[in-house]
């Protein structure tokens, strides 16, 4: 199930006709998500009725009928609730089966929820799926827009003050008056943690000792994530892209594969940036997809957007609760006038330099040497206005391949990390004589382009490791897979660069857990054979050696 009504929440956002709303926001339908067993007995006779009138309930009780029951949770989370007086059978039902199976859960019953926040595990284990009404309201103020909320929960207004208050016709902003309920709920119902639409209540800004590494949403990169060290995840914000849908694959289907373990992938860190210019295909509803789901997985996210996108500017600014990246591309810069684009855009979205994280993306530079890609770093970002207003200022670029044929079967090879020395060098380098030093990004190992148009079955592929040094990649490759399966040819790999001949270039298993599994792959454990586990492992390392570099420096 994936929302859980307890009574007075059904009631109230039924008679307000945002019953499906308030599941869309979670990406569900009613048949999706559940409800108590008493819920329509309750409807027909009792405080129900007084409360909200007859007509009202009788118009509900279809719907109630027509929503699953919530299961039976098992007496170890049940019996936890059993003597708490302020805990009736039904709340205690659906604290315990959110708690069990992982639902968020939507309740107006405050007086529970102030009992629940002090008893034994149900804060942990309900981190983030803890749905107050407040939040509910919120979310759909920026979704629907205020007046049309104002309408539907008019009929509210007599039996709810909180609602009274906020969409009173002498308040002019219900989503401020909201979002401050809100904020007094969090304060007091810690230690736990709402579901929060608007974000938790972090740092946003982050200067040059930062890293901004760009990454697909993959199964690979999402473990990576969840891997890179606690001592370097606060000095990392990544920058997620959705990756492009394949043919004959619907966009919830896609959706579904891309926000699976994601919520936990990025909750060490601070924030992410999401962008869904890969899937521009699908319009503004794709990218609107995407910003909604990853506003009901809790993942406080900064939608990016940029001056010459359609599919994705409005979905940005209706989800730019943490605020919004601006991402310019070395094409808009080519076609010259981007400060005057840049400040257009600006002032046509009514926003300011203050609430933007800009972020100049130079592409994909592996055909440029040094020197052509420090003068086109330099070009590029003087052609940005107000260096010092933005909050916070990125420059990426991305030297990686354009594929592993630059190495030959079965042998190594070393490509400069130009996009990391041309900033150590050239920005860090020079960093007095510069307004302000932007932060560094690259693609780890990674092509911007990806790879979603590799046909495995027109293609061939061999086995590769992807291992950063200091100012290199080194690249080891074996054949093709078809000819030598992955799972024996990768830990050959591995005791190649573990304890063969290119053991000099290796870190150690302890410089990160990546180089960890390394070992650990060279030593035969199983599971590490794949090129999918091997793009985890140079992914953590990657992280590692960049947030460690730039720690480093002087």
């Amino acid at each position: 199930m994936k929302l859980l009504f307890d009574t007075d929440a059904f009631c109230k956002f039924g008679i307000a006709s945002l019953l499906e709303d308030a599941a869309h926001i979670f990406g569900a339908k009613l048949q999706e998500c559940g409800r108590l067993p008493a819920l329509p007995f309750m409807l027909r006779r009792g405080r129900l009725r007084e409360l909200y009138g007859g007509p009202a309930c009788d118009a509900l009780i279809p719907v109630a009928n027509a929503i699953p029951l919530v299961p039976q949770p098992s007496v170890t989370w049940l019996e936890k609730l059993a003597a708490v007086e302020a805990i009736d059978p039904g709340e205690a039902q659906i604290f315990a089966v959110a708690a069990e199976q992982g639902h968020p859960f939507l309740s107006g019953d405050k007086r529970a929820l102030k009992a629940l926040k002090g008893i034994g595990d149900f804060a942990p284990a309900l981190e983030n799926r803890v749905v107050v009404i407040e939040a509910v309201l919120l979310a759909l103020c920026d979704n629907i827009g205020q007046e049309e909320m104002c309408r539907r929960v008019a009929p509210l207004g007599l039996v709810d003050r909180m609602v009274d208050v906020c969409f009173s016709s002498e308040n002019p902003d219900p989503s401020t008056a909201l979002l401050s309920y809100f904020r007094s709920l969090e304060d007091e119902l810690a230690p736990l943690r709402l579901w929060n639409p608007r974000g938790a209540r972090v740092d946003m800004t982050f200067g040059p000792d930062h890293y901004v590494p760009v990454l697909k949403v993959k199964r690979g990169e999402r473990k990576a994530l969840q891997r890179v060290s606690s001592i370097h995840q606060p000095r990392i914000t990544p920058l997620l892209e959705i990756v492009k849908r394949t043919p004959g694959k619907t966009l919830s289907a896609h959706l579904d594969t891309t926000f699976t373990d994601l919520a936990e992938a990025v909750r060490p860190y601070s924030r992410c940036f999401i962008d869904a210019r890969e899937i521009a295909a699908d319009g503004q509803a794709g990218a609107d997809e995407v910003f909604r789901r990853a506003t009901a997985a809790g993942i406080v996210f900064t939608p990016v957007t940029g001056v010459s996108r359609t599919a994705d500017i409005t979905p940005a600014l209706v989800h730019r609760t943490n605020g919004l990246a601006l991402r310019l591309t070395r094409a808009e810069f080519e076609q010259g006038s981007l400060a005057g684009r840049i400040n257009a855009f600006l002032r046509t979205k009514g926003l300011t330099p203050e609430e933007i994280d800009l972020i100049v993306d130079l592409g994909g530079v592996e055909d440029f040497i040094l020197e052509g890609i420090v003068a086109l770093t330099d070009a590029f970002i003087a052609e940005v206005p107000d260096h010092l207003r933005w909050r916070t200022f990125t420059v990426s670029a991305c030297a990686f391949p354009k594929s592993m044929g630059v190495v030959q079967r079965n042998s190594k090879a070393s490509v400069e990390r130009a996009d990391w020395v041309a900033w150590r060098d050239n920005l860090y380098g020079l960093r007095n004589s510069l307004q302000r030093l932007p932060t560094f990004s690259d693609c780890a190992i990674q092509r911007p382009e990806g790879v979603e148009d590799f046909d495995p079955v027109r293609m061939q592929v061999s086995a590769s490791i992807r291992y950063t040094l200091e100012e290199e990649w080194l690249l080891i490759k074996g054949e093709s897979t078809r000819s030598k399966r992955p799972g024996k040819q990768f830990p050959e790999l591995a005791r190649k660069l573990v304890y063969g001949s290119l053991r000099s270039e290796f870190y150690g298993s302890n410089h990160c857990n990546g180089c960890g599994l390394m070992k650990a792959a060279a030593d035969g454990e199983p599971g590490l054979g794949s090129a999918e586990a091997w793009r985890q492992l140079g992914t953590i390392h990657h992280i590692s050696t960049v947030t460690q570099a730039l720690a480093s420096l002087p």
